[in-house]
């Protein structure tokens, strides 16, 4: 009697358990709400900032614009780029980056692409900021520095 006493009571938190869990992990999902930042200073939560180098900047774009000359002319550290999907390969990840008047720079890395997909799908948000032109040898061509900077705001309800 006492034995089956204690299975019934011992049964019976581990089923409170499971549904509490159960409970927090449906309901709590639900409870984070997404708000789109209405301006820079309310976006607190910085998850990631990576720099990185841009790719493709010593190829043409589709136009028949240099990349070098877009870098020579109209590049300059602090200038914010703006992402758009590659429309020359079909593989996820792939994003170029352009100036704010639509010129294509680079490329991002396609590793970075695929990292930052799911995450601006989820509702993230992302900067990215010129950090450095410099020369590079032996053929004297420019690389581009960029900053990446990933925000999440949510707020619990």
């Amino acid at each position: 009697m006492e034995e089956t006493r204690r299975s019934f009571v011992l049964g019976t938190l581990l089923a409170l358990l499971i549904t509490s869990y159960a409970w927090v992990m449906y309901w709590g999902k639900k409870m984070c709400i997404y708000i789109p930042p209405s301006s820079p200073s309310e976006r607190s939560d910085l998850v990631i900032q990576k720099k990185c180098h841009v790719s493709g900047v010593d190829r043409f774009n589709e136009d028949g614009s240099c990349r070098q000359d877009i870098l020579r002319s109209f590049c300059q550290p602090g200038d914010r780029l703006f992402i758009s999907p590659y429309q020359k390969t079909f593989e996820p990840g792939n994003m170029e980056l352009r100036l704010k008047n639509g010129m294509v720079v680079g490329l991002l890395p396609s590793h970075l692409g695929r990292q930052v997909i799911p995450f601006l799908n989820f509702g993230g948000t992302m900067e990215i900021t010129v950090k450095d032109i410099y020369p590079v040898s032996p053929r004297k061509l420019l690389a581009c520095e960029i900053e990446l900077q990933l925000f999440y705001q949510y707020r619990i309800a």
